[in-house]
């Protein structure tokens, strides 16, 4: 039963976009180059400047060179067997972060040649991550100006939500600028220890910045797009009830509802079967074709696009 359920799985993962997750076929190439940056700058030139023996343009031992060839077949065979799957969610391609990680220092090490088209490409992708940092922020700060230009019913309710920005969380992203400018100016210094600065700067600024925009950026994102559903799943935690998502697919009821072990039932069954505990479930705003034909459920409460309904016994 279980190799069955797991190689049918699979193929419902290859032939169908599985939990909504289609995505083109390039995107885990985006995901790398902007989940891995600025590695992946790094390893981008690497990858493509390794011939026979030789690792850029310094010759490398055969165990050196024997692992680079090695993370080089890892990282396509991931890319390219997770670009074919039809169902694309971004923690797929994680396992090309070793191979990117290690070519990114190989780079490092080896202290190859920083060519102008390597200043090029940081300055641009560097940039507009920059600039993506720091609009979200802007975005939130104004969202009530932005709603009439939003057609999406979900999306306008959810700006509805009250994130309590500071007015500053926007200099978080300015700043990442601002050390991306820094590191291309410092390169045309044509001093010893610029490679050395101009590293620990990207590295660390890249880590600096992230680090701050999870404490002071990303607690407010998730005001908007899933606070409201994890309030009403936490305020249901350790009854005997049942919460199950309705019109959308969601693990985040199984967490913050902590559910038990129970016996499991069909969503059929929960909404027209019989019940031995109350039943609730959360829908979106934008769906009401599949709640609002159903008499049986009752509204308990509409907040920031989630609809939160109650089975009558």
């Amino acid at each position: 039963w279980f190799l069955e359920q797991f190689i049918s799985y699979q193929i419902r993962l290859f032939s169908t976009p599985d939990a909504g997750h289609a995505q083109p076929f390039y995107y885990h190439f985006v995901v790398i180059l902007f989940g891995c940056f600025p590695s992946s700058i790094f390893a981008l030139f690497t990858m493509f400047e390794i011939r026979g023996a030789t690792f850029g343009n310094y010759q490398t031992s055969s165990v050196k060179h024997q692992t680079s060839k090695i993370l080089l077949v890892l990282f396509w065979v991931v890319m390219i067997l997770f670009s074919i799957t039809t169902t694309k969610i971004v923690h797929y391609s994680s396992m090309a972060y070793f191979s990117v990680s290690y070519f990114a220092a190989c780079f490092l090490y080896e202290k190859q040649n920083w060519t102008k088209s390597l200043s090029w490409i940081l300055m641009l992708i560097g940039g507009l991550f920059a600039f993506i940092l720091t609009a979200v922020p802007l975005v939130g700060m104004n969202a009530q100006k932005i709603i009439p230009f939003i057609k999406d019913t979900f999306a306008v309710a959810n700006l509805q939500a009250n994130a309590n920005w500071t007015g500053y969380e926007w200099l978080i992203g300015a700043g990442y600028f601002l050390v991306i400018c820094f590191i291309i100016i410092k390169k045309r210094q044509k001093h010893k220890s610029s490679l050395f600065i101009i590293h620990y700067s990207l590295f660390i600024g890249t880590a600096t910045c992230l680090f701050l925009y999870s404490i002071f950026v990303v607690p407010k994102i998730e005001k908007y797009t899933q606070s409201a559903a994890i309030e009403f799943y936490e305020s249901k935690a350790g009854q005997d009830v049942y919460v199950e998502p309705l019109g959308f697919k969601s693990y985040a009821h199984l967490f913050y509802f902590k559910k038990k072990s129970q016996k499991p039932l069909s969503l059929d069954s929960l909404l027209h079967g019989k019940i031995d505990k109350p039943v609730f479930f959360v829908s979106k705003i934008d769906r009401p074709e599949i709640y609002k034909n159903q008499p049986q459920l009752e509204l308990i409460q509409e907040k920031n696009g989630f609809v939160f309904l109650r089975r009558r016994n």
